[in-house]
């Protein structure tokens, strides 16, 4: 009865093998438990059986011991006598057992096995074949047809095998496959180790790890912690998703992977063209994200990153940038460059945020912060932090405790203590505002047609940009000769041309100029002109209590290094001045009146008047005349305004 059933469970395993590998692990461990029972059985006659066929070798323990047969024929070789075993053939030498239907037993221990053939080692390693030779001396079999290797942990399967019994390595010179809990390998050969329960596996391996697809030239596969190990070249896929190594390993149990040696990842999904590299690549398969460690390196087409470390998390699709990342557009015509300290992309909002000190590179200008918000899409930034841009092409630096900008737009916006300085080497002139809008305009013309174009074209930026700046509320000037005051401004970085507005006071050399709105323009990093537009006042001082006044509608006032030298009155035109002789003595005062007239200065005195119309003029005596009454109109001197140094312009913190 028992003989019958065996015969049945071997036929069905042989069905179960070759149609549905991933079931014969189940299949396998039925069978055991069968075998196991029906062997327990034939050892109570073990002794007896294999005395009766060979007493000679009963003190061998390479002993070759006949457990079960049904017939046996004995015939005699020039190598000795040669046991013909026929029907449920059961052999056992040492801890191994042997199956097959029919056996050849020689006399230097070796056997020869065919049909439903099966090896127990250890109740731990089994071995099914169609046929095997094996020599019970050094104690190798070798397994053809159909072998299946089952161990505690995969099974493995081949149509040759040589397994050693005492080392317990098992070496596969064709192609295999090996199953395990969650994966499936594939290989042209390789060998397994059952004490290790690790296999090797050379040339063309394939397979499935996990979540992944396998490509390999050689690994090493732990059957028992299901990991395997990068010896050579290997390529593992992930739906459009690959990864590169020559080194590292897969942790198919705790879903974490290191890959290393010339590693890359590579992600071509929804049209994407994404190139990771690094010194090694960490996959944290529960948490889905990998990790760039060492010269690490992203590229995505249009830009290309470089950073110690970059990592990736799948779920969300952000990115973190560590160790000074440098990012730089792919796109001839972009020249942008951005250095960080550390950064992060946030796809949800699109942002990708720079920290711990940000250099932004892009032609002629250049971007500082402690922080850097930008938006691709939107092609927004929002920068905070000591912000510093440079802008060359128009030799202006911008500071702020924060700016936002566009790139489409080409608009900036500075706040929190703004600082805009016009570079002229050590005697640069400082702006200070509440706010500071700069644009870019290349068409922009100044708007007042009586500022002389002509001349302020000389100073125009060799660029196809022009960068212009408007400042609001609290505006404050100051360079060594000149200082001013105002509620707005603006600076066209076209002729130079910067433009008070809102009760705006403007003090250069000695002379302090009012007006309802007030243009200057440096030329060669000096003041050159200063032009007043409607109620125009030209005061300065003199000995602490008389002041010289020049009053018109509109007044340009020329300089020459910075010193006044003439000052042109066009309409409504008046002027007090005090009149000294060689020795500086006044010698009285002259009140003028003249539509239009033309003032000359030397040595910052008035020297000559050309009118242009017939003029009311008047010399009032020294001594006779109440100087707080000769005040024009809208007259106000307010020196103690005026700004004395760079310090009063910027704030304490920025110092």
């Amino acid at each position: 009865m028992f003989l019958a059933f065996f015969i049945y469970f071997d036929q069905l395993k042989n069905y179960v093998t070759r149609s549905y590998p991933y079931i014969y692990n189940l299949f396998i461990k039925i069978i055991m438990i069968i075998r196991k029972f029906i062997t327990c059985f034939l050892l109570a006659v073990s002794s007896f059986l294999s005395a009766q066929v060979d007493t000679s070798q009963a003190n061998d323990s390479l002993m070759v011991q006949i457990l079960n047969i049904n017939r046996i024929h004995n015939f005699n070789s020039p190598t000795g006598v040669i046991k013909e075993l026929f029907g449920d053939v059961r052999l056992k030498q040492q801890k191994a057992y042997f199956w097959s239907d029919t056996a050849f037993l020689y006399s230097d221990k070796s056997i020869k096995a065919y049909g439903n053939v099966e090896i127990d080692q250890n109740d731990s390693i089994h071995v099914f074949s169609d046929s095997l030779f094996y020599n019970g001396v050094n104690r190798i079999v070798r397994l053809k047809k159909e072998v299946v290797l089952q161990d505690t942990t995969a099974t493995i399967f081949t149509e040759l095998l040589d397994y050693h019994l005492t080392t317990r390595m098992a070496y596969f010179p064709d192609d295999i496959l090996v199953l395990s809990d969650s994966n499936e390998l594939i290989a042209k050969r390789g060998s397994y180790n059952a004490n290790t329960n690790t296999a090797f596996f050379y040339d063309s391996v394939r397979g499935t790890t996990g979540d992944f697809k396998l490509v390999s030239d050689s690994l090493s596969f732990n059957t028992d912690t299901e990991k395997a190990t990068f010896l050579g070249k290997t390529m593992i896929y992930d739906q459009e998703k690959i990864i590169y190594a020559e080194g590292g390993y897969y942790d198919a149990k705790k879903k974490e992977a290191v890959f290393a040696k010339n590693a890359y990842y590579l992600n071509r999904a929804d049209g994407k063209t994404e190139k990771a590299t690094g010194d090694s690549i960490v996959y944290d398969g529960k948490n889905k994200k990998y990790y760039l460690l060492g010269n690490a390196n992203f590229n995505d087409g249009t830009q290309e990153v470089t950073a110690d470390s970059i990592y990736f998390d799948q779920v969300t699709e952000s990115y973190a940038f560590r160790g000074k990342p440098i990012f730089k557009s792919l796109d001839a015509s972009q020249t942008q460059q951005i250095q960080a300290g550390n950064s992060n992309y946030d796809k949800a909002t699109g942002n990708m945020i720079f920290t711990e000190g940000v250099l932004v590179n892009d032609k002629n200008k250049q971007l500082l912060a402690q922080q850097l918000v930008y938006n691709k899409e939107k092609k927004t930034g929002f920068a905070r932090g000591e912000v510093r841009f440079v802008d060359s092409s128009s030799n202006t630096i911008l500071e702020a405790g924060a700016l936002d900008y566009n790139d489409s737009s080409k608009l900036l916006v500075a706040f929190d203590w703004p600082i805009l300085t016009n570079i002229v080497d050590n005697d640069s002139l400082w702006i200070r505002a509440d706010t500071f809008y700069s644009f870019v305009d290349t068409l922009y013309q100044p708007q007042d047609s009586l500022i002389n174009s002509k001349d302020s074209s000389q100073n125009q930026p060799k660029t196809d940009e022009i960068r212009h700046f408007k400042g609001f509320y609290n505006v404050k000037m100051f360079k060594s000769n000149l200082q001013a005051l105002g509620d707005s401004m603006f600076y066209n970085g076209k002729d130079s041309i910067f433009s008070l507005f809102g009760a705006p006071i403007m003090w250069a050399d000695t002379v302090q100029f009012t007006a309802d709105t007030i243009y200057f323009q440096l030329k060669n990093k000096q003041l050159e002109h200063i032009f007043l537009r409607e109620n125009s006042l030209v005061v300065s001082q003199e000995d602490n209590y008389y002041y010289n006044q020049i009053k018109g509608r509109n007044i340009n006032a020329n300089f020459d290094s910075s010193k006044i030298q003439s000052v042109d009155v066009l309409a409504s035109g008046e002027a007090i001045y005090y009149v000294q002789d060689e020795q500086r003595k006044y010698i009285g005062v002259n009140r003028v009146e003249c539509g239009n007239m033309f003032i000359y200065f030397w040595d910052r005195q008035i020297k000559r008047i050309k009118f242009v119309d017939e003029p009311k003029a008047a010399m009032l005596s020294m001594g006779k005349t109440n100087h707080d009454d000769l005040r024009l109109k809208n007259f106000k001197w307010e020196g103690k305004k005026r700004p004395k140094s760079k310090a009063d312009i910027y704030p304490p913190k920025i110092q």
